[in-house]
């Protein structure tokens, strides 16, 4: 009986099943379902998620079409439907379909769900789920978002904005664009192996992934950077996914670019302008890259850096200790003396003197600097902090050139002078600075250069428009809205007329131009007037593609700041080289950061090499052997090898005065003595070790012999010599170079009392070669030792510290070989200082602006700030506790006073007592310093936003959490509110409860920083929506495209008309309000 009711509950099943509607029937091949706005019955799925935001998730049958997704969200928030269902539940149902956006977000991709559930029928539990495996069921392309991104540029094409996703609702075609692909998931249960975080997270804790499967543009960090695809069409890396919170409530763990995490299963959804994985719950960390991150072996953004910024320390220890002091820098974001109060004051001599100086601390390089400044308010930025670009340069290495006053803020910087030899009418310059292109954004500034050698470039000092009020890479509109492009590309313009009448004057001019740009260069529209006349150094120094980036943002690892050179700068003649340095980037933690910018160094090596040695004097070294002139470097060294290439200058090619050589020489050897055994050593315990290069240290002593005076010793006799010179070349080949022949000839029989003089000095208790008699021709011999050292140098920096030498026999007893040899300096080290005075030597000229006072930091507002807040605080808390009646609550608040007050305290007593110490010349002060500025480090390392220590693991997360909480309090309901058509005026009873919250809330900086950060990003997009309203249809063309390009961008402005026309008039009068106002900020 029982067998018969089974095959009679089957049958039934059978017939509903073949009246049924199916999850694929739903979802179809299209972005948008066929049936919606139909009400379906008998549904049936297994639930595979439950959220209380969003219901539920159900997985139906299979099917072979894969631009079909058979997962389905059931939205409820009923929990009375939620407790009808578990995961595992086999269930039918009846429902509405429906295509869902929010109304507060037009630009979001419509969701298919089924809404309004009923007759929920469970039919059996506790079924197998089993999720889509990434990376082995499917796969994500790897280059585009959309058909619709048509345009050279790809997804970076312009106009924006000329078509909608929705609007067309395609067939997908999910093995060619991105987002086909995850559409055609929608709704299913994922499973992304091995993932690998390439960002930070958001300020909800989201973070972007790749899983084991295909990507491009993988940089050794981890992250996928944007470039270009096989087809030249730029690659946005759609085969990224972002993960949202946990299903489960836990929660995700802070990561950032390269993290491993354990592998996540959760459901594809598209919110929040990008399509989702919500995890089942959060995933763990695996491990983790290095936090080290490697200074340059050769410009810069300080983010709003005031006088007292708590971030100027660290910006000057970066300087010091990753970017190596280089000789001229580019900044931007320097704040004026007052940093945001807006009191109309402009100078910033505050600002950078307090930064050179804490340059000067940690180093013995005391930079100049010059800038100028603007008008009030009228170059953008924090409201009142009047940022700038500014020059910090050595002085001692570089001035600028005279004969041209400084430009004033409105002043049109112009090239004069005659053919082949331009000038500057003012120096230092701003290009066009009443320019429409530049109004509220910072103006470039030129400068005209010399170093000491008389030789002359200019540099161009950038910081485009900032990115502002665009959409999302994942958005409906198509190409993606990137604001604001059309200043960006005017502003691009204008600097490439300056940059054109520079190089009309003079073709071979040395010009650099450098900065924040605000922009890839994939989007070659903006950059296409410049790239005309220039090159980018990253191009020219055949950095890999993938290792071009200096930020991080959502999905990408990308690339807003860039130097361009001019040809008189670049190769064949002038080899230029360009690092990136991920100080920021590589942060563990995103807390860390002191910019969102990486700073990148870039040199040109013998742009203003001294000497000015002739051509056929000179030879580039590459894998341990001269290159012939029909050689290339980039035939014979793979893009995939680390490798050096030297330049090497023969004595007899200088062309004027030879610059004065400081070659490290190794201590003076001292010979080995003879044990009365002969027998050689059977093990490296026996007798010393043997070292693969002894061979090359002892020809490296020989040559340093014979450079002073002395005849080389032979081992023409010795059978020993040549079986470490055997191993030495095993050595050097295993290395990927070939043995040198020159290290096998022998020294030229030539007098000693001839040729070069070098004497022995001392530097740093180090020993170094100086030469005495410069014009004077080397003989042969020294001429061969100086050859011989242009290789061993380079084979011996391969080797690292403390090469142990073996102890030879009887017939060796006489040859200098020490015991152990230092670490020999890398040629890289030996050429800069040939170019350059030898940078320990302190400097001569402390203070290059005389009429500044130097200005020592005196820590009162640090100590004052905090003080004023405790006592506001405690005052509300005496007033509500009442502590006398409490004596606990006393006690209480009491020890919660002292904790306030430590930390500030400590810090200003230190600051005196290292001042005090630098006042009486304590020797030990500046060890003192640097092992302060470690602590500090290491205490920053464990803090978290405005430095205030926080506990780490997962009470970290919560806490992190909590003050997200707080300070996007009722955001999303405001911004809501404001993009609502029909929405009426808040109450008093509203504002009156906001206002309260708020008033306590934000009393903790951390949730006030969080506070103003987002009212900052709501303001910007009102600002620049209302900028775009207002820019007036242009009537003159140059072309047809330009004038289709037109119509569809006023278009685009008439629908953002449309859509302020339509807003409740309340609405409209707070965006006035917006616009018309200054920035929401603290005094």
């Amino acid at each position: 009986m029982q067998w018969l009711l089974f095959g009679l509950v089957a049958t039934v099943h059978q017939l509903l099943l073949a009246y049924a509607t199916t999850i694929a029937n739903i979802q179809g091949p299209a972005f948008q379902s066929p049936l919606v706005g139909q009400t379906v019955h008998n549904v049936t799925g297994i639930v595979t998620a439950k959220s209380t935001s969003n219901g539920f998730f159900l997985a139906g049958a299979k099917v072979t079409d894969i631009r079909v997704s058979t997962g389905l969200n059931v939205f409820t928030t009923s929990t009375t439907v939620l407790k009808q269902v578990a995961v595992g539940d086999l269930i039918s149902l009846s429902g509405k379909v429906a295509e869902f956006r929010s109304s507060t977000a037009p630009n979001d991709l419509f969701n298919t769900e089924l809404e309004s559930p009923t007759n929920i029928v469970v039919l059996s539990t506790n079924n197998p789920v089993v999720p889509v495996v990434l990376g082995k069921d499917r796969s994500p392309p790897t280059q585009q978002f959309s058909a619709l991104d048509v345009g050279a540029d790809g997804f970076l094409s312009v106009p924006n904005n000329s078509s909608r996703i929705e609007s067309v609702n395609a067939t997908l075609q999910p093995e060619t664009f991105g987002m086909d692909f995850w559409e055609s998931l929608e709704g299913q249960l994922v499973t992304i192996p091995n993932p690998i975080s390439t960002a930070f997270p958001n300020s909800f804790g989201e973070f972007w992934v790749h899983g084991d499967w295909p990507v491009t543009g993988k940089n050794s960090r981890g992250g996928l950077s944007i470039t270009f695809g096989p087809d030249g069409i730029p690659d946005g890396n759609p085969e990224t996914i972002i993960i949202g919170s946990p299903l489960d409530g836990t929660k995700n763990p802070q990561v950032a670019t390269g993290f491993a995490l354990t592998s996540i299963t959760g459901v594809v959804f598209f919110q929040f302008g990008f399509y989702y994985v919500l995890p089942l719950t959060a995933p763990t960390i695996i491990s983790t890259p290095s936090p080290n991150v490697p200074p340059t072996t050769l410009t810069s953004s300080v983010e709003n850096m005031a006088p007292t910024s708590s971030h100027l320390p660290t910006v000057a220890s970066h300087i010091v200790n990753f970017l190596k002091t280089p000789d001229i820098m580019f900044l931007q974001e320097i704040q004026d003396n007052s940093g945001a109060t807006d009191n109309g004051v402009v100078a910033a001599n505050v600002t950078l003197t307090n930064l050179v100086n804490a340059i000067a601390k940690l180093s013995n390089v005391t930079y100049a600097f010059t800038e100028i400044d603007p008008v009030n308010d009228q170059d953008g930025g924090e409201p009142g902090g009047n940022i700038r670009t500014a020059y910090l340069y050595r002085s001692e290495k570089l001035s600028l050139v005279p004969g041209a006053p400084a430009g004033g803020s409105l002043d049109a910087i112009q090239v004069v002078g005659s053919k082949g030899s331009p000038k500057l009418n003012f120096n230092p310059g701003r290009i066009d600075p009443t320019n429409a292109a530049w109004e509220d954004s910072r103006k470039p500034l030129v400068a005209a250069w010399q170093n000491k050698q008389g030789t002359e470039f200019f540099t161009v000092n950038l910081h485009l428009v900032a990115k502002d009020g665009g959409s999302s890479t994942q958005g409906d509109a198509r190409p993606p809205v990137n604001l604001p492009i059309d200043v960006r590309t005017a502003q691009v313009q204008t600097v490439s007329t300056f940059v054109e009448s520079l190089l009309n004057n003079d073709p071979s001019a040395k010009l650099i131009v450098a900065g924040d740009c605000n922009e890839f260069v994939q989007t070659r529209s903006v950059f296409q007037p410049l790239t005309a006349l220039l090159m980018e150094a990253d191009t020219v120094a055949n950095v890999s593609i993938v290792e071009r980036y200096t930020y991080v943002f959502d999905q990408n690892n990308e690339q807003l700041d860039h130097v361009f050179v001019s040809p008189g700068i670049s190769p064949p003649a002038h080899p230029v080289e360009i690092e990136h340095i991920h100080v920021n980037n590589w942060s563990l933690l995103l807390a860390n950061r002191t910019s969102d910018h990486d700073p990148s160094v870039a040199r040109a090596i013998s742009r203003v090499c001294p000497g000015k040695p002739n051509v056929e004097g000179q030879k580039l070294v590459c894998k341990g052997r001269f290159l012939s002139n029909h050689e290339k470097v980039d035939e014979i060294w793979r893009s995939d090898e680390r490798a050096t290439v030297h330049l090497a200058v023969h004595p007899s090619a200088w062309t004027e005065a030879i610059p004065t050589p400081t070659i490290p020489l190794p201590p003076t050897p001292t010979p080995t003595t003879r044990s009365a055994d002969t027998t050689a050593p059977t093990s490296p315990t026996e007798g010393g070790s043997t070292h693969s290069l002894s061979y090359v240290v002892y020809l490296h002593q020989n040559a340093i012999r014979v450079l002073q005076g002395q005849k080389p010793h032979t081992l023409d006799t010795v059978p020993e010599a040549l079986d470490q010179r055997t191993s030495s070349i095993r050595y050097t080949e295993s290395l990927g170079w070939n043995w040198p022949t020159t290290l096998d000839k022998p020294y030229p029989n030539t007098s000693i009392d001839s040729g070069l003089v070098y004497e022995q000095v001392t530097i740093e208790s180090q020993p170094y070669l100086k030469l005495v008699n410069p014009g004077v021709q080397p003989t042969q011999a020294q001429a061969h030792a100086l050859d011989v050292l242009s290789y061993t140098f380079t084979i011996l920096s391969t080797s690292g510290n403390g090469i142990v030498v073996p102890q030879v026999q009887a017939s060796l007893d006489a040859i200098p070989v020490p015991a152990n040899i230092p670490a020999i300096p890398t040629v890289n080290e030996i050429l800069q200082r040939l170019q350059i005075d030898d940078p320990r030597v302190p400097n001569q000229n402390p203070n290059p602006n005389p009429a500044l006072p130097e200005i020592r930091e005196i820590p009162i507002r640090p100590l004052l700030a905090p003080m004023l807040m405790l006592v506001f605080r405690t005052l509300l808390l005496l007033y509500f506790v009442a502590p006398a009646r409490k004596p606990f609550f006393g006690i209480l608040i009491f020890a919660w006073m002292l904790y306030e007050i430590w930390q500030p305290i400590r810090r200003g007593l230190r600051d005196l007592r290292r001042a005090a110490e630098a006042e009486r010349g304590n020797p030990g002060a500046g060890a003192g310093a640097e092992q302060g500025q470690r602590q500090d480090d290491a205490q920053r390392q464990e803090q978290g936003p405005n430095n205030r220590r926080i506990p780490g693991g997962r009470l970290e997360n919560q806490f992190a959490s909590l003050l997200n909480s707080f300070g996007d309090m009722n955001l999303r309901t405001e911004d809501a509110i404001v993009n609502n058509r029909d929405t009426t005026e808040l109450g008093w009873g509203y504002k009156l409860r906001t206002f309260t919250t708020l008033l306590f809330t934000t009393l903790h900086p951390a949730v006030w920083d969080r506070r103003r950060s987002a009212l900052r990003r709501r303001e910007g997009i009102i600002r620049t929506e209302a900028r775009m309203r207002d820019i007036p249809p242009r009537t003159e063309f140059e072309n047809e495209e330009a004038r289709v390009n037109e119509e569809r961008a006023e278009l685009a402005r008439e629908g953002l008309r449309e859509s302020y026309a339509r807003r409740p008039l309340w609405v409209r009068r707070y965006m006035e309000r917006v616009v018309e106002t200054e920035w929401v900020d603290d005094e």
